[in-house]
């Protein structure tokens, strides 16, 4: 479906005007850092894009009752309040986190406990032995791991899984491949890092030979669904005749856009019910922007208007973070249109086509 969906979208494309107004663009001058600490994450994303720039890398430090915020909120940012830098520039952030990922292991297997709360996502999670001879890529067992899951690696034949309290399902694999074996001693490691997106999470000691009688356990924290701040579970539209703004409308959550398929009904145009992804950030060629297109930050925005239509403002107040000009033959919201909804019983919602003359909102479940 999601290649279908990029086909429509380029065949889209070939109607629509070409006039872009991104509003966060980046631009050749220095900017003043702002102080994100306390906010979650969201909002962090909102203060610096706001201040034109790029929210970065995220990293997990682990929350105690003695940590000075909540979990989920920054506690940390790579680049001091107050700092000059240029337009455009990363700011990395840590995230105190109560999201425990816990791996239990001896000399013949290791188990991945995922005691985060919530989701976790594989890509990106790697481990390393201490001379990188080792390694291992946590989404060979999958990409997704849900609260309550574990995954499991054996360096001896099994015909199946070992059963680990904590674990509700386990996926598991054997390899004597050992360049996967990065856990144990025998294979000459003497420590192993895990790490995620190039950041080293922790260093866990490897299982001493001959350990199955007395397993070692490591743990650490991750920068989850539910410390990285929860997402909305609608989408909000706002619009008359001539522009639509989908619109970020909380304080403090993600509005997620890239899978989200608008089936667009427009009598115009030449193939109805044609979809376009409002976080497709090809929806939006040329839009240099330090916001996120694919996933709005609390008060941000994504602007179509019908063409020519200049100096055009949101029919809300929000920041605009990409603006595009679309002919008369593909806005979408000149007929009553969908969207993909788990919670509709035919599997999409609806909103009404827009009225002459008057603003129509529209929350879609998504």
């Amino acid at each position: 479906m999601l290649l279908r969906s990029q086909q429509m979208i380029m065949r889209l494309v070939l109607f629509i005007g070409l006039l872009i107004f991104p509003v966060f663009s980046i631009l050749a001058q220095d900017v003043t850092v702002p102080d994100v600490t306390g906010l979650n994450l969201p909002q962090a994303a909102a203060r610096l894009n706001e201040n034109g720039l790029r929210l970065g890398e995220q990293t997990a430090e682990p929350w105690t009752s003695a940590s000075s915020g909540i979990p989920g909120s920054v506690v940390n940012q790579s680049v001091a309040a107050g700092t000059t830098v240029a337009q455009g520039s990363s700011v990395d952030l840590t995230i105190l986190s109560d999201s425990r990922i816990t791996l239990i292991y001896d000399d013949n297997d290791l188990t991945l406990i995922n005691w985060a709360g919530a989701n976790i996502n594989l890509n990106g999670l790697m481990f390393s032995s201490d001379d990188g001879t080792r390694r291992f890529n946590a989404s060979n067992w999958r990409n997704n791991l849900d609260d309550g899951d574990c995954t499991q690696i054996w360096s001896i034949a099994r015909n199946q899984p070992k059963q680990v309290d904590g674990c509700d399902s386990i996926f598991w694999q054997t390899t004597n491949e050992t360049s996967n074996h990065f856990w144990t001693q025998t294979a000459g490691v003497s420590q192993f890092n895990v790490i995620q997106d190039g950041d080293v999470l922790a260093t866990c000691d490897a299982a001493l030979p001959n350990s199955q009688d007395s397993s070692t356990s490591c743990e650490f924290y991750v920068v989850t669904s539910a410390t990285g701040s929860a997402s909305t579970d609608y989408v909000y539209f706002s619009y008359t005749i001539d522009r639509l703004v989908v619109i970020n409308n909380t304080t403090d959550r993600w509005m997620p856009l890239n899978n989200t398929p608008i089936f667009n009904f427009n009598p115009q145009i030449s193939n109805p019910g044609v979809q376009l992804i409002l976080g497709n950030p090809d929806l939006f060629p040329n839009v240099d922007t330090v916001a996120d297109i694919r996933r709005l930050a609390p008060g941000q925005c994504l602007m179509l208007t019908l063409s020519p239509l200049t100096n055009a403002e949101p029919t809300e107040p929000c920041n605009v973070i990409a603006q595009r000009d679309l002919s008369a033959e593909v806005i979408f919201w000149a007929a009553p249109f969908e969207l993909l909804s788990p919670f509709s019983d035919s599997g999409r919602a609806s909103c009404p086509a827009a009225v002459e003359d008057k603003l129509t909102r529209c929350y879609m479940p998504r």
